[in-house]
């Protein structure tokens, strides 16, 4: 706009808003302060515009009172609420001089491509609860796993964290668990879910070595026998690590009697851990809850004083997060995350159960006295309360998404619904409550999330990770949820350029889109021929990418290193000739990461463009001149 100043005309009258007429050629322009930016002989407004003028002194422009005029404003808008949002291959067209746009190529990875994963929570069967997920450690996905069992009475606690048979989940380190049960092997960097299907202990009490124990893989079904190593314990060696188990029933112990506690690696001393975690094939972590009582004074069953527990674990979703325990007087006060506890039996009698709150990352947990406690055994209920408020009260998954920009380990909470309701036994999902934004809505229903219009029954919602949260209340009594989980945190692709600029962009999927009016594929790339690129993704997925670097063939993993000397955690701005005055700018990593960092570098950092320029990186704000 500057080298029009010179027919800029205006009025600068006590009272009277600026005013403004600009004159280009046969186009005329005209400016009022405050109002809708008009064009043409007729005033024509354009629609979504407003024009504002600024003093010298940087105030607005209403009663000038002398002073200059320091600055002109344009601000641009959609025309119409029915336009307000860019789609992906579409742009935003500065309305007033056609001079730029605004174009939304894509998200680094869109809900169903395959840089996802999907966590699914179902009904597995009258009065059951599934889930379906991929674990990291063993690629695999396990039939859908039922996780609470519904029981047919109206009692105040409806269900069990357990399977169809009710063998249940056990969720506290050295807790017992019975043949047939299930116990989560916490390692931070795996973890996985087991189902202890046979425990023996010979009548030799000298000869350890026909005991053993065996747990199954439940996402590979796969199974393995341990030989204990002295009598009455032993070493069970998965997931990377070293688990110690002792027993103690007797030989003529049968089925379900049967009971093993199991020792964490990741806990020291008298460290209990809490709700282990199993992280998925995408990099999130599940964790099976339920209210969870412990007694203090004897929480691994070995008896006495020296069996305090010192210490909490839990997950905060970067490892565990210890809450400090320790005793006074046994059966008295305890103290637990630096707060007195009155364990005292019968101290909350007529007063209410006495408690305390932990909190462990994003999430908080309630430490309560049972009020069944007789002296020398202080005991607790720790219960996961809900952002909303509340303790929650039914088995629950907890699902910890991977540190984002906002340095945080957001997490959500699946919960169930009431389950029984006098006249069905059905059950299923109640809510999806996330850290990053409680619904705040008391009323059991969602709050924040949209409803889909295609169908009304669909509710959906993300966050700045990326992960999509769905909640289908297609069946009135039994509500279904899915989680879309991205491999890394998603970025969009927004570009601002000249309104003639054209941008070839890969996005998650393998889609291709120019930015402008015309969408392409890298296969249709002659259609943009006579116009300069800015290439985004790498050559294995974009054959433009891959002529660029001279290859008729995808380069792919270890040729694209070798071809571009860029590798994992690195990426390359490299510019090249396309003749006729026209170039292409190649932004691309190793992977759909490093390509988001190239892009992000592209448009925040200084970057020549010109033919033989090439820069590396490996943060959008570490980039270096490597080729002039």
């Amino acid at each position: 706009v500057l080298p029009l100043l010179s027919n800029l005309r205006l009025s600068d009258e006590t009272n009277i808003a600026l005013s403004s007429t600009i004159t280009v050629g046969s186009n005329r322009i005209t400016l009022v302060d405050g109002s809708a930016i008009k064009v043409g002989t007729d005033e024509d407004l354009i629609d979504g515009t407003q024009v504002e003028f600024e003093l010298a002194n940087g105030t607005q422009a209403t009663n000038p009172g002398g002073l200059g005029i320091g600055k002109i404003i344009f601000h641009a808008a959609a025309a119409t609420d029915d336009l307000d949002a860019i789609v992906p291959g579409q742009s935003f067209v500065d309305p007033i001089f056609g001079s730029f746009k605004v174009d939304f190529v894509g998200l680094t990875s869109q809900v169903g491509d395959a840089n996802r994963e999907i966590i699914e929570i179902d009904a597995a069967g009258s009065g059951r609860l599934g889930v379906n997920f991929k674990s990291h450690h063993s690629g695999s996905t396990a039939d859908a796993i039922t996780w609470v069992y519904n029981k047919t009475d109206a009692a105040s606690d409806r269900q069990d964290l357990a399977d169809g048979s009710r063998n249940r989940f056990v969720v506290a380190e050295k807790e017992l668990i019975n043949q047939t049960g299930y116990v989560v092997l916490a390692n931070d960097k795996e973890g996985g879910l087991y189902q202890v299907t046979s425990i023996t202990n010979s009548s030799d009490a000298t000869d350890a070595s026909q005991d053993e124990i065996t747990l199954k893989n439940v996402h590979t079904s796969e199974s393995k026998t341990f030989k204990a190593d002295t009598e009455g314990a032993g070493t069970i060696s998965l997931e990377g690590k070293d688990y110690a188990y002792t027993y103690t029933f007797a030989s003529t112990t049968t089925g379900k009697a049967r009971q093993v506690r199991i020792s964490m690696p990741e806990s020291t001393g008298q460290d209990m851990i809490l709700f282990p975690t199993i992280k998925t094939s995408k990099g999130a972590k599940i964790a099976f809850y339920e209210p969870t009582n412990v007694t203090l004074n004897n929480w691994d069953g070995a008896g006495g004083n020296l069996s305090n527990v010192s210490n909490f674990r839990f997950q905060d979703g970067d490892g565990y997060t210890s809450v400090a325990v320790s005793a006074n007087t046994i059966g008295d006060n305890w103290t637990v995350g630096g707060t007195a506890l009155n364990l005292t039996a019968g101290a909350n009698s007529g007063t209410g159960e006495q408690s305390v709150i932990g909190a462990v990352g994003k999430l908080n947990y309630n430490f309560t006295n049972t009020g069944n406690n007789v002296l020398g055994a202080p005991d607790v209920t720790v219960y996961l309360t809900s952002p909303q408020g509340g303790n929650i009260i039914n088995p629950a998954l907890i699902i910890f998404e991977e540190k984002d920009d906002a340095n945080n380990y957001e997490a959500v909470i699946v919960t169930t619904d009431s389950g029984y309701d006098g006249s069905s036994n059905g059950v299923g999902v109640g809510d999806l409550i996330r850290t990053v934004e409680a619904d705040g809505d008391t009323s059991g229903t969602f709050g924040q999330e949209i409803r889909h219009e295609v169908d009304e029954d669909i509710y959906s919602d993300t966050d700045l990770w990326g992960s999509v949260f769905t909640l289908d209340q297609s069946d009135s009594n039994l509500y279904t949820a899915s989680i879309s989980y991205p491999d890394d945190q998603v970025e969009a692709l927004v570009y601002v350029a000249e309104n003639s600029a054209s941008i070839s962009s890969t996005v998650s999927g393998g889609t291709v889109s120019e930015l402008g009016n015309v969408a392409v594929s890298d296969g249709e790339v002659g259609s943009v021929a006579g116009k300069s690129l800015i290439v985004v993704g790498g050559s294995c997925v974009n054959s433009v990418a891959a002529d660029l670097l001279d290859s008729a063939t995808p380069l792919c993993g270890a040729d694209w290193e070798a071809k571009t000397s860029v590798g994992s955690g690195s990426f390359l701005i490299e510019t090249f000739d396309r003749g006729s005055g026209n170039v292409a700018t190649l932004v691309a990593g190793y992977n759909a990461v490093d390509t988001a960092n190239a892009a992000k570098a592209l448009t925040t950092q200084t970057v020549d463009t010109g033919v033989g320029k090439k820069y590396t990186g490996t943060t959008s704000a570490s980039i270096s001149l490597v080729e002039a």
